[in-house]
């Protein structure tokens, strides 16, 4: 009831392609609000506008490991998302490695990146509508804790530990599921080797954790009851399941996404064989962050190539903003840089290696030289 009164989207107006994406909007602030929250791809893409705009360079060594390098850009080409990212990535050094041992460094960049969205989006173009959840989730704990210290169940004191364990746990697995199909989808739509071994990192953290899940399952129904386990559990998936679908946007939300749909619809279909090759190169350039951004990576890379083989002369022309010792072609750049770099970035500012699936990066990023 509280869903179809407030969690409900209003549905989408008239859908026309546009040649030009949301004006004001930064890559990042468009996958923001599409996906109505925050994820790491977000601060890939904004690092590659931030490249293709001459403000950094991404280098890739031969370890693989990925390095942003201050370039002659000042801060007024940025989004103001893209300034607070900058400001932080760069105030201790004109370079930063994206390695564990810079992971405050990156963490902080992140934290403030993320703020920045927040600040400027949410509430405007969205609202979580979380706090919605309160009344049902406090009558929840109130009532399964009720019963636990009720004698009706052999172990209060386990019961009760179990649920607050199983409470907070369930609701990682929920959203580590969430995390891992959300991984599979993403290869489906962009294969790549690094895609795939995202994917099935994601899906191992699952099974651990789900194996965790199962298992206090099985001892809150020797301490208490089977009936009292399925219930607890539920409760909790069910909250997972409605904060995200309680998130809808706002009417203003709503049009902003019929455009940004629109734009998608351009970059799916576009024919850059009619240009030059200079024109060519700075197209692609341009909209290669929105892109990455909305899941169009894989489809915008071929609409590239088929341009380069009629409009570019040379295929050994070089990315100024992007640069590798690995020499592959375009589709395996762009296909890795979008899942090798946003590796990289939630590797390098987790506290955990499992937060990550390495810096390396696969065939991920590697590729600024033949092919082009």
């Amino acid at each position: 009831m509280v869903w179809a009164m407030f969690g409900k989207d209003p549905g989408p107006g008239r859908i026309l392609p546009t040649d030009q994406p949301p004006h004001g909007f930064s890559p990042a602030a468009c996958r923001y609000i599409k996906r109505m929250g925050y994820d790491q791809k977000a601060l890939t893409a904004a690092l590659v506008s931030m490249a293709t705009k001459g403000y950094l360079r991404i280098e890739q060594d031969d370890d693989g490991d990925y390095i942003v390098v201050r370039d002659t850009a000042g801060d007024s080409v940025l989004s103001e998302d893209e300034k607070a990212l900058g400001g932080e990535l760069f105030r201790q050094s004109s370079q930063v490695r994206f390695t564990k041992s810079n992971r405050s460094i990156i963490s902080s960049a992140t934290q403030a990146f993320q703020k920045a969205l927040t600040r400027q989006n949410e509430k405007e173009y969205f609202k979580t509508n979380s706090y919605y959840l309160a009344p049902s989730f406090g009558a929840s704990v109130i009532a399964l804790l009720a019963v636990a210290v009720s004698g009706s169940v052999e172990d209060a004191a386990a019961t009760a530990f179990l649920c607050v364990w199983l409470s907070i746990w369930s609701l990682v697995v929920v959203f580590l599921a969430w995390a891992a199909v959300s991984a599979w989808i993403e290869f489906i739509r962009n294969p790549s080797w690094s895609g795939l071994v995202g994917a099935f990192m994601g899906s191992m953290f699952f099974g651990v954790f789900g194996f965790f899940e199962v298992f206090a399952i099985f001892a809150l129904t020797m301490v208490a009851s089977l009936g009292f386990a399925i219930t607890l559990v539920s409760v909790a998936v069910l909250h997972a399941v409605f904060y995200q679908l309680m998130k809808a946007p706002t009417s203003l939300g709503r049009r902003f996404l019929d455009e940004l749909d629109g734009f998608e619809m351009y970059l799916d279909g576009e024919d850059m064989t009619r240009l030059s090759g200079a024109d060519v190169e700075a197209r692609f350039d341009q909209y290669l962050p929105f892109a990455i951004a909305l899941g169009r990576d894989a489809q915008w890379t071929q609409s590239f190539e088929r341009a380069s083989q009629s409009a570019v002369a040379s295929d050994q022309q070089t990315r100024r903003w992007y640069s590798t010792s690995r020499p592959i072609t375009s589709t395996a750049f762009i296909s890795g840089l979008g899942t090798s770099l946003t590796s990289a970035v939630a590797t390098s500012s987790s506290s955990s290696s499992s937060s990550g699936g390495g810096s390396s990066g696969g065939g991920g990023g590697g590729g600024g030289g033949g092919g082009w």
